[in-house]
């Protein structure tokens, strides 16, 4: 991971690779809401359907959900402007460190 300040714009630039993660992150949960769609609609009769499309939809809503709440709650971005920081936050787990920002939107 690199953090550096740019004095210039007051920005701070952070590369670690989250970007492409998060994007790996969002297809994989899209596929599973498409899955959980169309799985119990044209694969299980109607005895499989009762149970197994029960799980899929539990599947789905779950999936549903946690791509919501990273399209509204998490930020991959490289560049973040100063003043859209309120406040940083440090904790130690395992004895690593670990920052989180959070953001004024």
């Amino acid at each position: 991971m690199k953090i550096k300040f740019n004095e210039n714009e007051k920005t701070i630039e952070i590369k670690d690779g989250l970007k492409q993660q998060y994007f790996l992150m969002k297809m994989a949960l899209i596929f599973t809401s498409i899955n959980s769609l169309l799985f119990p609609l044209f694969v299980l009769n109607e005895k499989q359907l009762k149970w197994m499309g029960f799980i899929w939809i539990i599947l789905g809503i779950t999936s549903t959900g946690i791509l919501i709440y990273q399209r509204l709650k998490k930020t991959a971005s490289d560049k973040l402007d100063i003043s859209d920081i309120s406040m940083l936050t440090e904790k130690q787990i395992f004895g690593r460190k670990r920052f989180s920002l959070k953001l004024r939107n």
